[in-house]
């Protein structure tokens, strides 16, 4: 039965890539640009096989929403989160750092997205009330019967979003400055 939570936790990260570039086209970034660095990322870490810095795309993604304020501000705070992850990976800091602190600093990392996906839970719950209270109580019923984090998220996020689209028929509208279709290295004269 582990394979399929296995599985089931390789197809969500996946998954999780389309969520997580409709909201960076919220933020203002382009879409081939954000589509090209999820692909790029999932390549450098299928090669180094690791999963954990797409997982914090999302966590970036969300934070950069809640500091930024304008598309610029957010490019910077995601540059500059890139430039400590990569010299982070480059040097292997993140393994020493674990070896030496020990699993207790995974731990805190996991709480800190743990309590920041919660306050999104909570914010979503406000706003979609349907679809959010929904998703908030399949997580705690399915967490409560398999006290398995993935079978917690895959079905939280599968209910949620069937709720959502079949029963509120949920829609939503990009922001009017989401125009930018293509590729565009160097502003017009």
């Amino acid at each position: 039965m582990h394979w399929l939570a296995d599985f089931l936790a390789a197809v969500g990260v996946v998954l999780n890539g389309i969520p997580q570039g409709i909201m960076a086209m919220t933020l203002g970034f382009a879409v081939f640009p954000t589509t090209f660095s999820f692909a790029f990322a999932s390549a450098v870490n299928g090669v180094f096989g690791s999963v954990a810095p797409i997982s914090f795309q999302a966590e970036s993604l969300a934070l950069t929403g809640n500091l930024g304020e304008t598309p610029r501000e957010r490019t910077s705070i995601i540059f500059g989160g890139s430039l400590v992850m990569a010299v982070i990976g480059v040097t292997g800091t993140l393994t020493k750092i674990v070896a030496i602190l020990g699993n207790g600093i995974m731990a805190g990392m996991m709480a800190g997205v743990g309590i920041m996906l919660a306050k999104i839970a909570v914010d979503m719950a406000r706003k979609e009330r349907i679809s959010g209270l929904s998703s908030i109580g399949i997580a705690v019923l399915s967490y409560l019967v398999t006290k398995d984090l993935v079978w917690t998220i895959v079905l939280s996020v599968i209910g949620s979003s069937l709720i959502a689209v079949f029963g509120t028929h949920y829609r939503a509208d990009l922001p009017e400055h989401v125009v930018e279709r293509r590729l565009r290295f160097l502003n017009r004269f």
